[in-house]
């Protein structure tokens, strides 16, 4: 197959040697053809798409382009090093379950540009996403998972990325926009954590804790917030009772997911204990909070 520019392309210059380069990169990881087409149809849509959207600089087309270049490398154990003359570099094979699990990160990929704006948000969760298709790669290599378990996995975390990075379960005051919950502070070892526990069994049942987790640390956090601003004054106003009983339902209703989802475990005594010491040290953390 040979490599394809476009004359009425809606993509710059740049972009379109990055689309080249994406699929020379392909054609020598030896990726059957038509999965290679279907893989470019898409890229060539979202990236003209980013294009046409950001028109005034193609820095969220070019970065597109280049996470995907860093997703398939990853996945073939490629050696990009620019540096590496072209006959010393590695190219390595992108076998059929590792196809399955790059069109997973291919579709989070295409979310995350579409959604998240901020530039410095968006990288962040770009360097979130390599650590995790990194880590699903080592997992496939050493037979200690499926590509069924790595694509879901990839899935949830992105799931994950989204509530930290964006704005997680926004309150929105009286519906005029007032007041909403803010991201938490998240640092490279807390995206490691939550990369890691996406790959371990009980990953979604973490999931929900986390989330319940996330209205009680709201809570905390604005409160801490208004102590602060106002001199930790006994006078200092709280959060509103309607913003109050939206995080503490919140955080009841997940907590309720991941007791459901703990049933399932009933079988395996020791996630069941591990799950079980979970949830009651959440339950005594809501508690403290709520009342």
């Amino acid at each position: 197959m040979e490599t394809s520019t476009s004359e009425d392309s809606a993509l710059d210059a740049g972009s379109q040697q990055d689309v080249v380069g994406i699929e020379q990169l392909m054609q020598q990881c030896s990726v059957d053809p038509e999965f290679m087409e279907q893989v470019m149809g898409r890229v060539r849509n979202v990236a003209e798409e980013l294009m046409e959207r950001d028109k005034e600089d193609g820095v969220p087309c070019r970065d597109y382009l280049q996470s995907v270049r860093g997703a398939i490398a990853t996945l073939t154990g490629t050696q990009m090093d620019p540096m590496r003359p072209p006959h010393r570099r590695m190219f390595g094979h992108l076998s059929a379950g590792a196809a399955d699990v790059l069109l997973v990160a291919l579709t989070q990929l295409e979310v995350t540009y579409r959604d998240i704006e901020n530039y410095e948000e968006r990288q962040r969760f770009l360097h979130a996403f390599q650590i995790a298709i990194e880590e699903g790669v080592k997992l496939l290599a050493d037979g200690r998972s499926t590509p069924e378990r790595v694509s879901h996995a990839l899935e949830l975390i992105c799931i994950r990325l989204n509530d930290t990075f964006k704005v997680p379960m926004a309150y929105r005051g009286n519906g005029n926009g007032s007041e909403e919950s803010r991201p938490r502070p998240h640092t490279n070892e807390e995206l490691k954590r939550l990369v890691a526990e996406c790959y371990e069994p009980g990953a979604d049942f973490l999931y929900w804790c986390d989330c319940a987790q996330m209205h009680v640390d709201t809570v905390v956090r604005e409160e801490q917030r208004l102590f602060q601003h106002h001199g930790d004054s006994d006078e200092a106003p709280r959060l509103t009772r309607e913003r109050l009983e939206y995080e503490q339902h919140g955080a009841r209703e997940n907590l309720a997911k991941a007791r459901e989802i703990l049933r399932a475990y009933e079988d395996d005594p020791h996630l069941t204990e591990k799950f079980s010491a979970r949830l009651k040290e959440l339950e005594e953390h809501i508690a403290v909070v709520f009342g």
